[in-house]
């Protein structure tokens, strides 16, 4: 059983850095995007014991793993969408990575290291999040952790 509070929050790790979106700073921005569209995933939503997570820019495009963002002003502005269609109440923890480094991120006007959240069974969460970056920054990655405490 003790080798089961390793093996989860591992597995959780790697789905959600599979969530990583790579940028570099030019002049061209995203050169393809998507829409959200509710045919994305269909085996998804109520009843399904599923997770699921997702990059939004501020236009409510869909950011894909690899893609390149663009900074404004020294900054990067998205929005995570975090679904959990899992029976029960559960709290979790965001975090932000910049190239593999911890950083502190804006959520609603405060800075927070790691962001806490309480989400009802099969629900969904947006949060919008701020993260400062420099043209030596080449990765972003968010992390979303089940029962942190």
């Amino acid at each position: 059983m003790k080798w089961l509070k390793i093996v989860i929050p591992l597995f959780v790790l790697l789905f959600i850095s599979s969530i990583v979106a790579v940028y570099y700073f030019n002049d061209k921005g995203n050169e393809e995007t998507q829409t959200v569209d509710d045919t994305v995933h269909p085996n998804s939503g109520e009843g399904t014991n599923t997770l699921g997570i997702g990059l939004f820019d501020t236009e409510g495009d869909i950011i894909d793993s690899g893609s390149m963002l663009t900074a404004a002003n020294g900054y990067l502005e998205y929005t995570v969408s975090f679904d959990s269609f899992i029976d029960s109440a559960r709290e979790y923890a965001l975090v932000a990575l910049v190239d593999l480094e911890q950083v502190p991120f804006t959520v609603d006007g405060e800075s927070y290291d790691k962001y806490f959240f309480n989400m009802d069974a099969n629900s969904t969460i947006d949060i919008d999040t701020i993260i400062a970056v420099d043209e030596s920054n080449s990765e972003v990655s968010y992390l979303i952790f089940k029962e942190p405490n």
